[in-house]
């Protein structure tokens, strides 16, 4: 334990290169982290993982503002990575797969701190996801305000905001977070064979996985407001995924696979 968090601490500022390198290693802390301190029967609460990623004796090299901004993608990663990690508002994190040994954590660090490219198919999965959705200091999105129109702008028409898109388990939690809803358009099979296409709202509770695949659970929540109805829906079926901020605003929208395919 000694050694790997040493090991941990020391690579931390050759990460500050570049901020896919930074969010890997945070991704690789995070892990560490739940494999040490959850399980089947013992969570970690979000507010604890972001103590715990800040290092005690000297915050600067892993600031809790930063910790704060980049766990929800660095979780994300994870997932995407392979692992399968459940979500709970009051319980917090919980790591369903096999915990990694000290041996394993450290040579994860390794692969991320040199960079190199490894036929391993954790450090590919991992890598991809982390360049495509980059990093959550470059983004700024939790604190950083929509840019406003441009003086110079000669254009009559109303200028649109620009909707701010990441991954759909990082938007979910933090939905769950603000205690707020998240709407998508889910589509069915009818008894006639035609494909239907529904907008759902949930106040959503938890994100669970099972097999590797991650389902948001949530109540029913319209214009007449919430009801008790539970719902379980995978979240990879889910498209044009949006969450509110209480007073209406849109605070996120999900950068779904056909967008980032189009723009590689």
């Amino acid at each position: 334990m000694g050694a790997m968090t040493e090991t941990a601490v020391d690579t931390y500022e050759t990460t500050t290169r570049g901020a896919a390198s930074m969010a890997a290693y945070r991704a690789v802390r995070i892990l560490q982290l739940l494999s040490e301190n959850t399980g089947e029967d013992k969570a970690m609460l979000s507010d604890e993982l972001i103590r715990r990623l800040a290092h005690p004796d000297d915050p600067a090299r892993m600031p809790i503002s930063a910790a704060r901004r980049s766990i929800y993608t660095a979780i994300s990663a994870l997932r995407h990575a392979g692992y399968e990690i459940e979500y709970k508002r009051g319980v917090g994190y919980r790591l369903l797969t096999r915990p990694l040994t000290d041996e394993e954590i450290i040579r994860l660090h390794g692969m991320v701190m040199r960079n190199r490219s490894t036929p391993i198919a954790i450090r590919k999965s991992m890598a991809q996801h982390l360049v495509a959705m980059a990093s959550a200091d470059v983004r700024g999105y939790l604190d950083a305000p929509e840019p406003a129109p441009s003086a110079g702008d000669k254009s009559t028409k109303a200028t649109r905001t620009p909707v701010k898109r990441i991954d759909a388990c990082e938007l979910i939690e933090q939905a769950i977070d603000h205690g707020t809803t998240v709407s998508f358009d889910i589509s069915s099979v009818t008894a006639r064979g035609e494909v239907e296409v529904a907008r759902m709202t949930l106040r959503p509770f938890a994100i669970k996985q099972r097999d590797g695949i991650s389902y948001l659970l949530g109540t029913v929540y319209d214009a007449r407001g919430a009801d008790d109805t539970l719902r379980t829906v995978e979240i990879g079926r889910m498209r044009n995924v949006t969450t509110r901020l209480l007073d209406g605003k849109k605070l996120f929208a999900v950068l779904d696979e056909d967008d980032a395919s189009s723009a590689a």
